[in-house]
C-alpha cells in the first residue's frame, strides 16, 4: 500500500468475531507495519470515528465491509427498501497511473449506478455499461460530508473470478492511499 506518498505493507481480513453476549458480528482488521485498525461494523451506538478509520480515509474499513456484502452477497445483502438500481450516470475514475488529464471529458465512463444501505451507511456503485465491470463506489457515513470514494482497476483472474489488484482511496480532494493487491485468499462457501 502507497500510504499518503510512504510504502508499507498491509493485510486487510475480513471476517467475524464474537462479541459481549455472545453473538457474531462481522469484523474488519487492517494491519499495516506500524497501525492496526479493527471495525465491527454492527456495533452498538458507533461514534464517527469509529465508522470513520483509518482517519483520513472517510471511512475505509466500513467501505471494504461494505464491497465483500456486495461481492458475497449481491443486492440482496443490503437493506432491501433502500437498494435499487438508480439508471445512468457519468463516473469520472482516476487514471491508474496518477497522471493528470487534459479534460475530464477524458476520464468519463457510463455506468449503470445502483444505491444500497446497510447498517446505517450508504453506498452509491459505478458499473461500466459496456462490461458491467465494478469501477468504483462511494460510501458515505455521514449525508452531509464527503464520501470515501474507492476506484478499481488491474482487474485479474483469482480462482475463476475477475478482482482488482489496484484500488486507489479517495476522500475529500485528497487521495488517502493507493492498494497494489499481491494475493487474495477467498473463503470456500
Amino acid at each position: 500500500m502507497e500510504l499518503r506518498q510512504r510504502k508499507t505493507a498491509l493485510r486487510v481480513t475480513m471476517g467475524e468475531d464474537k462479541v459481549e453476549g455472545g453473538s457474531v458480528h462481522p469484523l474488519v482488521k487492517f494491519v499495516t507495519d506500524t497501525t492496526s485498525y479493527d471495525l465491527d461494523p454492527l456495533k452498538s451506538n458507533p461514534t464517527k470515528d469509529d465508522l470513520t478509520v483509518p482517519g483520513g480515509s472517510g471511512g475505509l474499513l466500513m467501505a471494504l465491509f461494505h464491497y465483500k456484502r456486495l461481492l458475497t452477497e449481491g443486492a440482496k445483502g443490503f437493506v432491501e427498501r433502500n437498494s435499487f438500481y438508480a439508471g445512468h450516470e457519468p463516473f469520472y475514475p482516476y487514471p491508474p497511473d496518477s497522471s493528470t488529464p487534459k479534460s475530464l471529458k477524458e476520464l468519463r465512463v457510463d455506468c449503470e449506478v445502483m444505491k444500497t444501505e446497510y447498517a446505517g451507511v450508504v453506498s452509491k456503485w459505478y458499473f461500466a455499461m459496456n462490461d458491467s465491470k465494478l469501477l468504483g463506489y462511494e460510501l458515505s457515513i455521514e449525508s452531509n460530508s464527503d464520501p470515501c470514494e474507492v476506484y478499481f482497476s488491474d482487474y485479474k483472474a483469482v480462482d475463476g473470478r475477475q478482482l482488482p489488484h489496484r484500488i486507489e482511496v479517495r476522500h475529500g480532494d485528497d487521495r488517502f492511499a493507493t492498494l497494489t493487491v499481491k494475493s487474495y485468499k477467498l473463503a470456500a462457501k
